[in-house]
């Protein structure tokens, strides 16, 4: 500021922390408050203005010295009004809030069951079953919706729905051009295989795997690249502990 106005004003910072939760240090942010004095000039109060903007700060204009006293009472009134304003609202916020999350109007006692709680699960089942309507087509007062299943899987899915459902039937749709999805069947070996072959690409339908041919050459490579015996035995003996007890650690 000096050197953009030419050593004609002078400026006087000072930082503050705000008041806030006293039990949370980072709760409090600090502001920093500047006082520029400067000789009266229309380029330099110009100047000076863009300067102070650019930086997204909030400028106020200093009173007189004689009115400086009136200005700082009328100011102080008004954060003390906007403070009890404040806490009444929030007073009266929380009132209606323990009032609303009775289950019983007339029940006066601090229940476990939180009625705000029981209406987010409802709205969070309701959104859920109608995200699910939304990409089905209706027909009339049928509801038709298309899903990929695994062929093997077709008669166990058939009985669960029809077990819970009676009047649910699925059929299969074959007449289509519909780009198949990629359904790789992994165990406990082979799934962490496939979780590398798809971090850098996810196989086509019926299209050759390569995770199988990962299960040889990655440990083949790896070992090559990590030739330490020091090391690798570590990681071989803490990979069989995790293998003859996997039951015990899940």
């Amino acid at each position: 500021m000096f050197r953009a106005t030419k050593g004609k004003s002078f400026v006087f910072n000072d930082y503050f922390e705000q008041q806030g939760d006293q039990r949370n240090a980072y709760a409090r942010p600090t502001k920093s408050v500047y006082i520029i004095m400067f000789w009266d000039g229309q380029q330099v109060r110009e100047k000076i203005q863009r300067i102070c903007d650019s930086f997204t700060g909030n400028r106020y204009e200093l009173p007189p010295m004689n009115q400086m006293d009136y200005e700082i009472q009328r100011v102080s009134q008004r954060i003390d009004d906007a403070q009890n304003v404040f806490d009444q609202t929030k007073t009266s916020l929380k009132d209606q809030l323990v009032i609303f999350n009775r289950l019983d109007v007339n029940d006066r006692q601090n229940d476990d069951i939180s009625t705000i709680y029981i209406y987010k699960m409802f709205l969070a089942k309701e959104k859920a079953l109608f995200q699910t309507l939304n990409m089905m087509k209706m027909q009339n007062t049928t509801f038709i919706g298309y899903f990929w299943a695994p062929a093997e899987e077709e008669r166990n899915i058939m009985d669960k729905i029809s077990n819970k459902f009676p009047t649910v039937r699925m059929v299969r749709y074959e007449n289509h051009t519909i780009p198949r999805p990629t359904y790789i069947k992994t165990n406990e070996v082979t799934e962490i295989f496939q979780l590398i072959v798809d971090t850098y690409g996810v196989p086509q339908y019926q299209e050759a795997n390569p995770a199988t041919i990962t299960i040889a050459t990655f440990p083949f490579f790896f070992g090559v690249m990590f030739g330490d015996m020091g090391h690798g035995s570590l990681i071989f003996y803490f990979a069989m502990y995790l293998i003859f007890n996997a039951e015990k650690l899940r």
